[in-house]
């Protein structure tokens, strides 16, 4: 499968312009197929700016903040996940800079980054033994809608076309 074909299924693109978003594309994402996205973002000259975390009603979101080396343009992956098994894989065998931001995850919400080699407290004490500081009491979360009104919400696949354009696509520059 060709990187420009593998890179379009992943994702669904923000309906604001890189000027007003901040984003060449902002999408959300099939947890199964993050760890093809960050590969084909890597074979496309991206690295990983940050990884984050909001504990909503839905479950807990993930987001993947990814820059440009040559042509700067941030791409943000949002993924899911549940609040029952806060899990999901690690990328810090593609971008080594993940490590910390999935340890950082991993203290405050509570996150198991599975095939993680180094999942240890970052920030918290070795012998925390508590609720994740970061995880709010059910009825304290925000709604997804809440966030991004009038968006669908869907995760896509690193076969949609949307990712692929994302991907390989100039960003938009303003004159």
């Amino acid at each position: 499968m060709s990187a420009e074909h593998s890179v379009a299924s992943v994702f669904q693109v923000s309906s604001n312009s890189p000027t007003q978003s901040g984003y060449r594309a902002d999408l959300f994402l099939a947890l199964d197929s993050l760890v093809e996205a960050s590969r084909i973002l890597k074979q496309n000259d991206f690295f990983i700016e940050n990884i984050t975390c909001l504990d909503l009603v839905e479950g807990l979101l993930l987001v993947y903040h990814f820059n440009h080396t040559q042509s700067p343009g941030r791409i943000c992956l949002r993924v899911m996940i549940n609040h029952e098994h806060p899990e999901a894989p690690t990328i810090s065998d593609i971008y080594a800079g993940a490590n910390w931001h999935e340890r950082e995850c991993f203290d405050f919400f509570g996150i198991t980054f599975t095939g993680h080699t180094n999942l240890l407290p970052l920030l918290l004490p070795a012998d925390f033994s508590g609720d994740p500081p970061l995880r709010k009491k059910p009825g304290k979360r925000c709604d997804l809608h809440q966030l991004f009104p009038g968006r669908s919400h869907l995760p896509l696949t690193v076969q949609d076309p949307e990712f692929i354009r994302s991907v390989t696509a100039k960003p938009q520059t303003t004159p």
